[in-house]
């Protein structure tokens, strides 16, 4: 069951890359598809170390958690790409909204539990604070509309990492608590969120490809409808067919 939901994980983020190829690449950040690849490798990277090595021993965590910073270092280059249409006083408030509850929900979690403080603690405190100061710079960041597909984009990813870090928090009280237990129960919960996210990401972009291209030409391409009954089109044109008036020639255009 565990392995097959984590090969669905990566089938569903392979399909996501191959759908963004097929939108308009102006509404698609530079590093959706690169961020797609790291998340994917690191799945299946992490899969075939846990499954050699085993997945409780030193080794696989210290692995584990050095790709999962790879990982990290990929979300935020994605997340400052998302906040491209943003203005910058826009983006000076969303950076430090998202700083303070980076900094504060953990350091707030950790504090009214009287934790320990632990190697292990600190790599989940970080790596929840990376996706949750992510999460919601890109979902603050959807106050400023752009493309659909990018709306889109923002809209899923940015739940997805908000969704990862509420995990994190999760596992951070199960170990205090001495509840591990807690955490192998619940270890696919990361998996089915990516599934479900990323899956349903997709089927919301080809949704709107399948409408768009449903739509008569005169919606779709109204700029070049628009450039051709232009007069500046009319007198290139009169230019190389002399004799004729801008009026005929519109009418013929």
């Amino acid at each position: 069951m565990k392995l097959t939901l984590i090969l669905i994980s990566v089938v569903s983020l392979l399909l996501l890359h191959a759908r963004i190829q097929r939108l308009p690449q102006v509404e698609i950040p530079f590093f959706m598809g690169t961020y797609l690849y790291v998340q994917a490798s690191f799945t299946v990277f992490a899969t075939v170390i846990g499954l050699r090595i085993g997945w409780a021993s030193r080794a696989y965590e210290n692995i584990f958690y050095f790709c999962l910073a790879v990982t990290l270092i990929a979300a935020m280059i994605l997340a400052f790409s998302l906040l491209k249409p943003v203005p910058w006083m826009g983006f000076s408030a969303i950076i430090f909204i998202s700083l303070m509850l980076a900094f504060l929900v953990p350091w707030l979690a950790v504090d009214a539990m009287n934790a320990k403080v632990s190697m292990l603690l600190l790599k989940q405190v970080g790596s929840c604070s990376v996706y949750l100061f992510c999460g919601t710079a890109v979902l603050l960041s959807l106050f400023y509309p752009g493309g659909r597909a990018s709306d889109l984009i923002r809209l899923f990813v940015g739940l997805f990492w908000l969704a990862i870090a509420a995990y994190g928090f999760f596992c951070q009280i199960a170990t205090i608590r001495n509840k591990t237990i807690w955490i192998h129960q619940t270890e696919l919960v990361p998996t089915v969120l990516a599934i479900v996210f990323f899956l349903s990401l997709t089927w919301q972009l080809g949704k709107g490809q399948l409408e768009l291209s449903r739509q008569p030409s005169a919606t779709i391409f109204p700029q070049c409808i628009e450039e051709c009954n232009s007069p500046i089109l009319a007198r290139s044109i009169n230019a190389e067919y002399p004799g004729h008036s801008e009026l005929e020639i519109r009418q013929a255009t």
